[in-house]
């Protein structure tokens, strides 16, 4: 069994996020799991999906949306200058640091 972590992320501002996921792929099926509070109600939503790509298509059908997994390099992922919690890519010491320094 394998796991990956994964965000639905506005398509025009990845810093903006939509929900976050779990894809668990196994021998011979793939389940994704969806979070999302929404921000006017408050209300938290679960959702199941066949994987990540489907919950994207479910998803993206009101809203333009995008996928990205955690795996990926987040200022590729996030869009390069900007850190993956929308602030400045300078570190609290001022000095810019790139994604190797974050891990």
């Amino acid at each position: 069994m394998e796991a990956n972590l994964f965000s639905l992320v506005d398509a025009t501002d990845r810093t903006r996020i939509f929900a976050w996921g779990m894809e668990v792929l196994d021998d011979d099926r793939t389940d994704a799991i969806v979070y999302r509070r929404d921000p006017e109600t408050g209300r938290t939503f679960l959702g199941q999906h066949s994987s990540a790509e489907s919950a994207l298509n479910r998803y993206g059908r009101r809203i333009p949306l995008a996928l990205v997994w955690e795996y990926e390099d987040p200022l590729e992922a996030f869009g390069a200058g900007q850190d993956v919690d929308g602030g400045d890519p300078a570190g609290r010491d001022g000095e810019h640091h790139d994604a190797a320094d974050r891990r």
